[in-house]
This record gives C-alpha cells, structure tokens and sequence, in this order.
C-alpha cells in the first residue's frame, strides 16, 4: 500500500522521534505517480487522525494526495543535490507532513548507497 503519513505522524509523536531515515528510495524509480495518505473519510468528514473507536476505525476511507513520481534511477546516488527533483520533493512533503526531518536516504543495497545527512547519533 501506499505511505501513510498521517498514522507514521502519529507514531513519531508517541515515540518522540527526532529524524527519519528512508530506505529504498530506488524502488520507486519509474512510478508514474505517488500517493501518500494524509488523512481519513468518515462519512462526509475527512479526519487527520484516526479515530480511536474500533466501529469507527473499520469505515474509514483514505484520502490521498498524489504526486509525480521520477522516471530515472536513484539507484546508488550518494548525494541529495543528484537526486531527481521530484524525489526531493517526495522527501521533502514526507518530511513537512511528519513534521521530523528526514536524515538518512538509502538508494540501493550497497553501504556505500546511504547518505547521511547529519548522524542521529551525532551529540
């Protein structure tokens, strides 16, 4: 499925997450369009988080926002400022929506295709 911003937001709360690291960036090379939930249809009402309410949880709906995916390879690119616009900008609205920024990319397998941004363990 699709990432779902608005529940990963809410973890990061409960478990004071200070950054992110996003792993296999490269497997959404060539995606035409990306989705990203960023909240929940109830009936008419579209909620920002979940409800708490077992019954109410089971009738929820997504609601998504798209955007453009990359039709180039992020495969073992070990710089930001190489990535695609549009993964930067993927990262970006990942980053403003969870309101953490994100500190580690990895693009493929390799230990050399994982760019730290600024170590989280760094005092």
């Amino acid at each position: 499925g699709w990432f779902d911003a608005v529940l990963t937001q809410r973890a990061c709360q409960l478990n004071s997450v200070s950054s992110l690291c996003v792993t296999k960036l490269d497997v959404l090379d060539g995606v035409s369009e990306l989705a990203i939930c960023v909240g929940y249809r109830l009936g008419g009402t579209v909620l920002d988080e979940l409800p708490w309410d077992a019954r109410a949880l089971e009738k929820v709906e997504p609601v998504y926002e798209t955007l453009p995916g990359w039709q180039q390879s992020t495969e073992g690119i070990q710089t930001v400022k190489k990535l695609p616009d549009k993964a930067r900008r993927y990262l970006d609205r990942l980053s403003e929506l969870l309101q953490v920024p994100v500190e580690i990319i990895s693009t493929g397998p390799d230990r050399n295709a994982t760019m730290v941004l600024r170590d989280p363990f760094a005092p």
